[in-house]
């Protein structure tokens, strides 16, 4: 399957670095063989703020995808040795099955076991209805790795993001030029 090497590497910043909660500790990963578009999603959450890219799966080939549905989590130091600079294709060949996964990108592969657990379901935290525009506090460091994620993709303006007031509900943010993400985060409680 191809996969978007940039936004999978880029969701590092929002996964955290060693939580106890261990299924956490990466990105992951979940082609739903059921819905005809935006069936590949890429996830990290923390427990206070949440980053998600949607997009179509493709087979090798650029094809739509056909495979059996699956889920993993792709540990973060997978993602940090991944290296994505300005002059890299974009995409990569995921492929594996069970505990021996495989990202070929370009000529390099990273081979990994994914993360044993079962990452929390994230569709019950993300907003769905409008917002209440009712202001809240945020934590700033929280907000700062939403823009991490936009540098990374190398998007103009990266601190440009759009946070959709909720009072002390979780917030949804989104980017312009982004149009495939979404984040969640929420308010600061004293």
């Amino acid at each position: 399957m191809l996969i978007d090497i940039q936004r999978l590497t880029a969701l590092r910043h929002i996964a955290p670095k060693s939580d106890v909660r261990y299924y956490l500790n990466g990105v992951h990963v979940q082609y739903n063989s059921e819905k005809d578009a935006d069936n590949l999603t890429f996830t990290a959450t923390d427990g206070n703020m949440l980053g998600r890219f949607t997009d179509t799966a493709l087979d090798d080939s650029g094809e739509k995808y056909s495979g059996e549905s699956f889920e993993l989590i792709v540990p973060l130091e997978t993602l940090a040795a991944i290296k994505v600079g300005a002059r890299h294709p974009g995409t990569a060949i995921l492929t594996g099955t069970g505990d021996d996964w495989v990202i070929t990108d370009g000529n390099t592969s990273h081979r990994f076991t994914p993360i044993d657990g079962k990452f929390p379901n994230a569709d019950i935290v993300i907003p769905t209805g409008e917002p209440s525009n009712e202001p809240a506090p945020f934590n700033f460091e929280l907000l700062a790795n939403f823009t991490k994620v936009s540098k990374a993709m190398r998007v103009p303006r990266p601190g440009c993001f759009q946070i959709e007031y909720n009072g002390m509900a979780s917030a949804r943010v989104t980017h312009y030029k982004l149009p495939d993400f979404i984040g969640v985060v929420m308010p600061f409680r004293a």
